[in-house]
């Protein structure tokens, strides 16, 4: 799929330390979905009310931190926006 593309390309410039496409591609896509799922579901209800957003966003900065600190090199927004959009 796309992100497997996206996963391979960004390996062959100097992204990512270890692992394989398959691995890195399935831990992205099970984060998103993960985090997704939480929200639509309404799983942020064992929390309250009004930590929701705080923790919502909490999960997610730690999960890009995690992937940020797999790369080899520092993640540039505009390498990354060049390689999508061509």
């Amino acid at each position: 799929g796309l992100l497997k593309i996206i996963v391979a390309e960004c390996m062959k410039v100097g992204y990512f330390k270890n692992g394989n496409v398959e691995d890195v591609s399935l831990s992205i896509w099970a984060t998103v979905h993960g985090l997704a799922t939480i929200w639509l579901k309404n799983r942020m209800s064992i929390f309250p009310e009004e930590e929701w957003k705080v923790r919502f966003d909490a999960a997610y900065n730690y999960s890009t931190e995690l992937l940020k600190n797999s790369y080899e090199k520092p993640l540039k927004f505009e390498e990354v926006a060049q390689f999508l959009l061509g």
